[in-house]
């Protein structure tokens, strides 16, 4: 999540954590399921100072071990079932 805060990164992870709460929300899928998204924590606040956004800009990046690859894989096969 993108978002502006002139109370730096404190106050920025307390507007995260807002509007990652006001975002949950539940709606019925294809197949007649509920699906609920559900705001849990936030784990990283990265300040870009001033950081000129253009089309294809970075703004996150984190670096897996070849363990954690398996692990995000393996989760994201087993929320396809």
């Amino acid at each position: 999540m993108l978002l502006k805060s002139d109370s730096g990164p404190a106050g920025a992870e307390k507007k995260a954590a807002r509007l990652g709460r006001d975002a949950s929300h539940n709606y019925t899928n294809v197949d007649g399921e509920t699906v609920t998204w559900t705001f849990r924590e936030v784990l990283d606040v990265f300040e870009l100072n001033n950081f000129e956004l253009r089309e294809g800009s970075e703004v996150y990046s984190r670096y897996l071990s070849a363990e954690d690859i398996q692990s995000v894989r393996a989760s994201l096969s087993a929320s396809r079932l």
